[in-house]
């Protein structure tokens, strides 16, 4: 399954967001939360449009420079990786570039419930998950924390597999700024992270509804 953002979506079929839009109302679009599940929607969209699916781009294509057509059968470099193609494996900087090229692209939605789907698969992106708790005392602020999927699956719930928010402390922006965070180099520009590319565009900025590009 792959999930994206109803601007991304308008980028795969090189139509205009409006038209995205039209097609959410018109219910042509199978949506899961706030994102377009792309094969479901083009299943769709094949029984139900004259013209067939729209999707002329994957979805990692609309996300780096140097697009190419789907139609011609060429696929760009990331589109050749093993497995179900949704995981790589990249440099970090290369990963920052893709995300500054996305910042200020995107339309979210900011109600309570977007945020949350927004937050926990933003989260998926690089193998973490987000845990919740309306609890309020004295070591908890009813809030989120962001664990580390893979000690979790080794080693339980332990102090190394949180990776921000002990307390059950952030707000949604901050989950998107840790996640974020975790991509930059931490030792050089030879660094590399596994992503999940399709919730890539999730980290983009804006983080919050009031986020500007001065702040």
């Amino acid at each position: 399954m792959t999930l994206v953002s109803q601007a991304v979506f308008a980028r795969m079929c090189k139509v205009s967001p409006k038209s995205v839009t039209k097609w959410k109302h018109e219910k042509r679009l199978v949506m899961q939360g706030v994102l377009v599940d792309v094969e479901s929607t083009e299943e769709l969209m094949k029984r139900h449009r004259r013209k067939g699916s729209p999707v002329v781009l994957f979805a990692e294509e609309v996300t780096r420079t140097g697009n190419t057509n789907r139609k011609d059968g060429n696929k760009s470099s990331v589109t050749q990786e093993k497995g179900n193609g949704r995981i790589v494996t990249l440099p970090c900087t290369e990963i920052l570039e893709q995300l500054r090229h996305l910042d200020w692209t995107r339309e979210f939605e900011w109600t309570p419930e977007a945020m949350h789907q927004r937050v926990h698969a933003a989260a998926k992106c690089i193998g973490w998950e987000v845990a919740e708790s309306d609890l309020r005392d004295d070591g908890h602020w009813g809030g989120m924390q962001l664990r580390i999927t893979e000690h979790l699956a080794k080693h339980g719930l332990t102090e190394d597999a949180v990776a921000a928010g002990f307390g059950y402390e952030l707000f949604p922006f901050q989950v998107l700024q840790e996640v974020r965070k975790e991509l930059e180099p931490a030792l050089g520009p030879d660094d590399t992270a596994a992503i999940d590319r399709t919730l890539l565009p999730l980290l983009a900025r804006p983080f919050y509804e009031h986020d500007r590009p001065d702040h």
